[in-house]
This record gives structure tokens, C-alpha cells and sequence, in this order.
């Protein structure tokens, strides 16, 4: 028997023994609760070596596309301004106000290695000439064939010029712009086929580059577009500090869109015909029909513009010395385009600089004028309106007999209606003609100073002049009454101004014999 003291004594061990069940469900259930933490901690750490692989991955795909991917860039600015209010050059937008759009643009060119041997390049370009438009000036996928042999698919520059490849990049030449006598073509790219093969002998580097494809261009002088199927192939020659360039080109061209009532749409109605529009081809046919009719001549065919199958041939040669101090740099070029009326000719430039640290002055002789037979192509269609113009008057009364079935029915008053209508139309067709006969040529004087290792600035003085003389036509109807009648041509002699074009304010009779242009240009290559 137990005590009364010794019940309370052992009343804590009682209590003990009673909450033992308690403390051994509760003990499990830490236990099982630091398993599962235990098994969370496991797999976050299984998670985190993933993600550190992931991202150990994924650095080193960046480093590799990184090291696979090339972006550069060139930049230009400036200001130019033409000291005449007689002339503009509507192709880079230059007149006597002064002007910076004409002469910035931004280029970024992204070059991506996608194996050893194939690689694609774009050149994304901005002009404000062109309203600061982002246009793709190249976009190829380029495959090595061999160390020597590389073929080229995609949109490229036509290898027209020494500098086709850097045209853009007003950091690659010494001008604030190359020379417009010589690089005035309306097109720079062609989407197609490329094959470009290089090899050395002895000490000469020699490169090919023949080519496929088709383009598309603007012309501002005849307010049209057009396309192209082009092919041509260019060599090269290095040595020491002369390097030496042939290129030729050919085309078919077809006449793309025209703007309605503009220079091109006047152009060729005026000599084929349109609609309701009689042309000078028209006229001279019912001329040609009617000639036993006494009074009218029979005048020599001339052939219709056609607006495809347009033949072209362009062929250059060039030349660069460069010894790190003399800079020489000459080109000339022959556009010839067959049975279509477009300014042709001849043009080419030489320039000489002299490097002094980081200054470069130079001077610039250009030089460029449609050749004979472009000339002779243009005068025949002159020629040919201004013979429809004289006999007027005498188709004034041939009008007047078809009308009748042979019996005159028109009073003197329509055949002078009629006849003045002809002397117009046909009058100015040859007016407009006129002006596709040019010539000019220029001294440029320029300096460079290199700024650093990757900018320059320009500046420029051009002078342009000897831009010739062309006619300006007016024919005097003779009076109908006085059958046969002979209409008589005056030619007044007016100055020329050869590549450029007048403005709406210019006195076509009394316009300035030069023009000079001045530049200053910052360039930059990134």
C-alpha cells in the first residue's frame, strides 16, 4: 500500500508515462516532415544545376552566335547648297536652298556566319534623299564553294562602277558624293546570281565577278520607273599600289509604270501616240499615205518607242594608285541604249590627292556627254517633227478634204486652227527632245581631314560648266490661201545646262553658262 506522499510523488512519473504516446506521434511527424523538406531541398537543387546548365548553354550558344554574327555601320551628314537659281539636281535634291537631306543617310550592314562556309548578309540603308525610306540594298546568302569560288544569291550591288561596292559609304572615297558625270545610273542593285572567283599569279591578285538577274529603277528626267533583265562580269587586277578594273553590263529593259501627264508620258505620246492622241509616227504614216496629194511631202519613217525589249550595253574601265601618301583615282564609262530615247554617252573623271598627315586636298576633273549616236538617234526624231511642223499648213487642208470626202469644206479659219494645232504639238516634242543632247564637265576641289581612325570630314567645291548650247524651236505658218504652203522653222540658239535641269523660275533664254556646288560632309564607318 502506498502512501498519500508517495501518490504525490509519483504523480510526474505518471504524467510522463501518460504523454509518451503524445511525444512519439509527434517526434514521426518531424520526422517525416524534414524527409519531405529534405526531398524539396534535393530537387530545388537538381532544378538550380539545371538552370545553371541551362544558362551555362545558353551563354556559350551567345558567345558562339556573337562570335558568328557581325553588324557594322556607316553614318553621313552635312549641308550642300547650289549657287544658282536657275538650276537644280532633282536626283539628289540639291538647289539653292541649302540642304542636309541630300546628303545624310545611315547604313547598318549584319553579317551572320551560318556554317564554315555559308554565311547570309543584309545592309539595311536610309537616305533622306529618299524621305529617310528604309530600304534593303542587300540582302544574300553567300556560299564558299572553295577557298576561291563564291556564289552569291539574293539582292546585290551591280559591280557598275570602281565603287559599287562602297557607294553608300561616303567614308570610302574622298568626295562628298563621286562624281555625277560619271555615276548617274538609275539602278545600283540586281536580285539574282552572283559568281565571284579570285587567284593570284606571282605578284598579282586577280578577281572575276559575273552575274544574273533583274532590277528596278526610277527615272526622275522621264518620271517613270522601269525593269530590268541584267548580266555582266567584271575583272580585276592588284599589285602593289595599282589596282586596275573592266566591267561590262547588258540589259533589257521594260518600261515599268509612267506618272500620267509627266515627261516620259509626253515623250512618248508625242512621238507613238495614244488613244486619241495622234503622234509624230501617226502623222508622218498619214503623211507618207497622202504624199500624192500636192503640197505634201513624203517624210522619212521613224520607228515607234517601244516600252520593252529595251537593249542596253554599259562598259567601264578604271584605275586606283595608292601608295599611302598619292591618291589617283580615273574612270570612264559608255552607255548605249538602243532604239529608245535616254540621254547616252560617254563620261569619266580623274582625280589627284596628296595625303599630309591627317589632311587630304585634291582635285577632281569629270566630264561627260551623250555621244554620237545618241545624238544622231535624237536629232532624227527632231528632224522628223519639225518636218510635220512646216507642212502644217498643208495638212491643215488635207484635214479639210478627208473631212469633205475630197471636197475642201473647212473655212481658212479651222485649216489655220488645224495647221497651228500641229505646229504645236509637233513643235514641242522637238523642244523637248532638244535637251536630251548634253554635255558638261567639272572641277572639283576638296579636302579631307581625318578626324580619327573612323570619321572624316569633307568639304567640296564643285564648279560645273561648258554645258553647250541646244535650239529652241518656232515655226511660222505660212497663210493656207497660199497653196502649196511651207511653214518656216526658226532656231534660236540657247546655252545648255547638260545634266541638270532648270527651275520653274529660270529664263530658258538667259539662264547662267555654270553653276558650282559646295559640301561639307561628316562621315563615319561603325
Amino acid at each position: 500500500m502506498v502512501k498519500p506522499n508517495a501518490k504525490l510523488a509519483l504523480l510526474p512519473l505518471a504524467i510522463c508515462i501518460a504523454s509518451a504516446p503524445a511525444l512519439a506521434v509527434t517526434n514521426a511527424e518531424l520526422e517525416q516532415r524534414l524527409l519531405e523538406q529534405e526531398k524539396k531541398i534535393k530537387k530545388m537543387e537538381r532544378r538550380v544545376k539545371s538552370t545553371r546548365n541551362a544558362v551555362k548553354q545558353n551563354r556559350s550558344r551567345l558567345s558562339d552566335m556573337s562570335s558568328r554574327l557581325k553588324i557594322n555601320g556607316f553614318f553621313s551628314s552635312g549641308v550642300t547648297l547650289l549657287d544658282s537659281e536657275d538650276f537644280e539636281f532633282g536626283q539628289l535634291d540639291i538647289d539653292e536652298d541649302y540642304s542636309t537631306s541630300s546628303v545624310t543617310k545611315l547604313g547598318i550592314q549584319m553579317s551572320f556566319q551560318v556554317s564554315d562556309d555559308v554565311s547570309v548578309t543584309g545592309q539595311l540603308v536610309s537616305k533622306g534623299v529618299d524621305n529617310y525610306d528604309v530600304e534593303a540594298e542587300w540582302a544574300y546568302l553567300s556560299w564558299d564553294v572553295t577557298e576561291n569560288f563564291t556564289a552569291r544569291i539574293g539582292r546585290q550591288r551591280t559591280p557598275y562602277y570602281m565603287l559599287s561596292e562602297y557607294l553608300d559609304v561616303g567614308y570610302a572615297y574622298p568626295w562628298t558624293r563621286p562624281p555625277i558625270e560619271m555615276y548617274n545610273l538609275p539602278l545600283n542593285n540586281t536580285d539574282g546570281l552572283a559568281l565571284l572567283y579570285d587567284f593570284n599569279l606571282g605578284d598579282w591578285n586577280f578577281g572575276t565577278h559575273a552575274y544574273i538577274g533583274e532590277g528596278f529603277g526610277d527615272v526622275d528626267a522621264l518620271e517613270g520607273s522601269f525593269r530590268l533583265q541584267n548580266k555582266g562580269i567584271s575583272f580585276t587586277a592588284e599589285t602593289g599600289s595599282w589596282t586596275f578594273r573592266l566591267g561590262y553590263s547588258a540589259s533589257e529593259v521594260e518600261v515599268d509604270s509612267i506618272v500620267a501627264g509627266g515627261a516620259g508620258d509626253t515623250l512618248l505620246n508625242g512621238i507613238n501616240g495614244n488613244g486619241d492622241v495622234s503622234g509624230l509616227v501617226d502623222f508622218i504614216a498619214g503623211i507618207n499615205v497622202a504624199s500624192a496629194t500636192p503640197g505634201i511631202n513624203a517624210i522619212d519613217q521613224v520607228n515607234p518607242l517601244p516600252q520593252e525589249g529595251i537593249e542596253t550595253n554599259y562598259l567601264s574601265a578604271a584605275f586606283t594608285y595608292d601608295n599611302g601618301k598619292l591618291l589617283v583615282i580615273g574612270e570612264i564609262s559608255n552607255l548605249e541604249v538602243s532604239d529608245f530615247i535616254q540621254p547616252a554617252g560617254d563620261g569619266g573623271y580623274l582625280m589627284v590627292g596628296y595625303r599630309f598627315g591627317k589632311w587630304m586636298p585634291h582635285i577632281t576633273y569629270s566630264k561627260f556627254y551623250t555621244d554620237a549616236k545618241n545624238d544622231e538617234q535624237v536629232q532624227e526624231y527632231i528632224d522628223a517633227a519639225l518636218n510635220v511642223s512646216k507642212q502644217a499648213p498643208a495638212l491643215g487642208l488635207l484635214a479639210s478634204l478627208n473631212a469633205g470626202g475630197g471636197a475642201d469644206v473647212f473655212t481658212d479659219a479651222q485649216k489655220d486652227a488645224t495647221a497651228d494645232a500641229i505646229v504645236a504639238g509637233m513643235t514641242k516634242l522637238a523642244n523637248n527632245l532638244e535637251p536630251l543632247v548634253q554635255e558638261q564637265d567639272s572641277i572639283t576641289l576638296g579636302i579631307v581631314y581625318d578626324i580619327n581612325p573612323r570619321v572624316k570630314a569633307k568639304f567640296d567645291i564643285t564648279k560645273y560648266n561648258n554645258f553647250g548650247k541646244y535650239n529652241s524651236y518656232t515655226v511660222n505658218v505660212a497663210d493656207p490661201a497660199l497653196f502649196p504652203a511651207t511653214g518656216t522653222v526658226i532656231e534660236t540658239e540657247l546655252d545648255g545646262y547638260g545634266r541638270f535641269g532648270l527651275t520653274d523660275d529660270a529664263d530658258a533664254t538667259n539662264i547662267d553658262s555654270s553653276t558650282t556646288i559646295y559640301t561639307f560632309a561628316i562621315d563615319a564607318v561603325f
